[in-house]
This record gives structure tokens, C-alpha cells and sequence, in this order.
């Protein structure tokens, strides 16, 4: 076993290109994690128990509608979690119109919109010319364009920050960044990737946040509310 998940293995091989899987092939994103010989020899006893990164990198994707409430002091807090496959993004446009009109006088509303990072380089699966990450932008823009969001504060929260630094640090991959990502990142500072120098992950990350300021300065509705990301 040892010999098909050292660096030169066929399985180590065949992860360092899962980003080319098919739609239908995709490994879960904690995957890769435990696809290696210590933890698969770790989880081979029958005495072993999860460690909290175990536990983070066990993903889990969200299914359905998923609603939590808690008080933090007198303050009631409503929490409608959605995830965001196909088939669940298909469901959301209509709750959240629903959800906020049914809101009542004194209710803050907010939306938390998560955003993988990991996608900026995820070919579309039926729409080939774009990236998953350009889907994610494109249903941003549709969620803002709603006119009952406009009253709603908005928070893009940019997730999977460790394996985009995985990707763009693995010299194989860097030519995906110019393919994907070079309208928002300045040329010297491409140019500096590309050629091997050292480069602030900051810069990079901030490509990613620069193509949704970008979608979010483009939509023709002027907002009531501010959009903060993270």
C-alpha cells in the first residue's frame, strides 16, 4: 500500500490532476486528506477515534433546508441553511423572497453567501468556457438582483482557502491562474507567479475577491444595504 501512495505512486498521481475530474468523478473536497497510507492505516484499527481535523475534513454537503435558533443574550437568532448543489440553488431565490417579505418590522435579515475558492479553476461541467467559481459569481448576481434583497446586508465569505493555496502554489497548476484569473490580479505581480518568485497568497486571494467586487459593481440595481466579504 505504501508503495501506491508514495510521491511517485499511481494514487498519489491521479490526485495531483483531480481538479481535471469529471463532474460525476469529483472527490469530495476533504478527500485527499485521508487518501494517504498513515490515515488509512490510522483508520484501519478498530480502536481509533477522529481528531478535530479529521472531523473538519469529513465534509458533509448540505442537503434540503436545515433551520437552527439560539439567544445570545435577549437577542433571538434564526439561522436557514441551504446548501449549494444544483438541485438546492434551484429552491433558493424563491425562499429567500419569501423568507424576507414574511419578514416582520423589526427583524435584521442578513445573508451569508460561501463561496469555494478551491473552484477558480473547476472547468464547468455542461458549460465547459467557464469555471464553477464563475456559477458561483453568476448566482451571486442573481441572489442581489432580487428586489427584496436590497434591503438585506450581504457577507461573501471566500471558504477552502487551504486547498487554493495547495493549487496555486503547485507549479503544474500555475498556468490555470493566468487561464482563469489574470483580468484580476495586475500583470507584474502575474508575471512574478508565473516566474517561480515569491508572491503573497494575499495577492492571489485578492484576485478571487476582486472578481466578485467586479460582478457585484456591475449590477444595475444600486443596493439599500452594504455587501461586506471575508
Amino acid at each position: 500500500m505504501q508503495n501506491c501512495f508514495n510521491k511517485q505512486g499511481p494514487v498519489r498521481k491521479a490526485l495531483q490532476r483531480e481538479h481535471e475530474f469529471c463532474a460525476e468523478c469529483r472527490l469530495s473536497d476533504g478527500a485527499i486528506y485521508f487518501l494517504n497510507a498513515e490515515k488509512i492505516s490510522h483508520f484501519s484499527r478498530s480502536d481509533t477515534l477522529p481528531t478535530e481535523d479529521d472531523i473538519v475534513h469529513a465534509r458533509d454537503p448540505t442537503s434540503g433546508l436545515n433551520y437552527y435558533h439560539f439567544r445570545v443574550h435577549k437577542m433571538r437568532v434564526e439561522i436557514h441553511d441551504m446548501g449549494g448543489q444544483m438541485v438546492e440553488r434551484k429552491k433558493v431565490l424563491d425562499f429567500l423572497t419569501h423568507w424576507i417579505s414574511d419578514s416582520k418590522p423589526n427583524y435584521r435579515n442578513f445573508i451569508l453567501y460561501v463561496v469555494s475558492m478551491a473552484d477558480y479553476n473547476i472547468v464547468h461541467p455542461t458549460n465547459p468556457q467557464y469555471t464553477l467559481l464563475d456559477e458561483s459569481a453568476a448566482f451571486m448576481k442573481a441572489i442581489l438582483n432580487l428586489s427584496p434583497v436590497q434591503e438585506c446586508g450581504f457577507l461573501i465569505f471566500f471558504n477552502k482557502s487551504d486547498i487554493f493555496r495547495t493549487r496555486v502554489l503547485d507549479a503544474q497548476l500555475k498556468p490555470d491562474f493566468r487561464r482563469f484569473l489574470s483580468a484580476y490580479i495586475k500583470a507584474d505581480a502575474l508575471k512574478k507567479y508565473e516566474s517561480g518568485n515569491t508572491v503573497k497568497i494575499d495577492v492571489l486571494n485578492n484576485a478571487i475577491a476582486k472578481k466578485f467586487a467586479d460582478s457585484i459593481n456591475n449590477i444595475p440595481v444600486k443596493r439599500r444595504a452594504p455587501v461586506y466579504h471575508k
